[in-house]
């Protein structure tokens, strides 16, 4: 989570808000997590503010599917994988 708040140039509590107006980073940062962290979504909801498996499982979805659409995210996500290091878990 540090780390992708890093990247943003945001504090990770800044991605722990509902409603901050970073809701890509967000969702990006608990894509990153559910790929490098080997955590489940349950706990990742818990480290980004008690947010319920579910919402994170939804969250993820669309944000791989904005990602297909728009170059920015997808871009920011390519920078996060490479700046996280490890070969992503799915």
């Amino acid at each position: 989570l540090s780390k992708v708040a890093g990247y943003f140039k945001l504090k990770p509590t800044q991605l722990m808000k509902k409603r901050s107006g970073h809701r890509d980073q967000r969702a990006l940062a608990m894509e990153m997590m559910y790929r490098h962290s080997g955590i489940k979504q349950r706990e990742i909801g818990r480290y980004v503010g008690d947010m319920m498996y579910s919402t994170v499982s939804h969250e993820r979805q669309r944000i791989r599917e904005v990602m297909e659409r728009e170059s920015r995210l997808k871009g920011w996500s390519e920078d996060l994988e490479s700046i996280l290091g490890a070969k992503p878990k799915i």
